[in-house]
């Protein structure tokens, strides 16, 4: 799987798990993140979201090698939209969502912080 999702108490935590592409986000990343966030809005236990990476990354946007091949229409159909409607659910959502960076966090990495209510960034970030 391309997230880990661990709930503690109140606080769900949403960790990006492909430090092999530096948390880039492929079609199957995107849709189970953006399935992360809808479940944990609709839960009244879930109080707070926290999304971070690994030590590398936090995340670097999309992976663009999965687009290969696409049209630019595919590309906007497979990924701009559904990463839209994510960032979308993030600004809408009534809990705060906070953003835990190390290391890299770039073009999509950083218009999700962007979208999230608070940061969080080490040093390295």
């Amino acid at each position: 799987m391309s997230i880990r999702v661990a709930d503690d108490g109140p606080i769900r935590t949403i960790t990006f798990d492909r430090p092999e592409k530096r948390n880039s986000f492929d079609e199957p990343m995107l849709h189970a993140f953006g399935a992360a966030i809808e479940e944990a809005a609709g839960r009244d236990d879930v109080r707070v979201i926290i999304v971070t990476g690994d030590e590398r990354a936090f995340s670097t946007g999309a992976d663009l090698a999965t687009y290969v091949g696409y049209g630019p229409f595919a590309v906007r159909e497979a990924n701009l939209r559904t990463w839209m409607k994510v960032l979308g659910a993030i600004e809408a959502i009534d809990k705060p969502v906070i953003a835990a960076v190390q290391g890299y966090a770039v073009a999509g990495g950083t218009e999700l912080i962007l979208a999230c209510d608070l940061v969080v960034a080490a040093d390295d970030a």
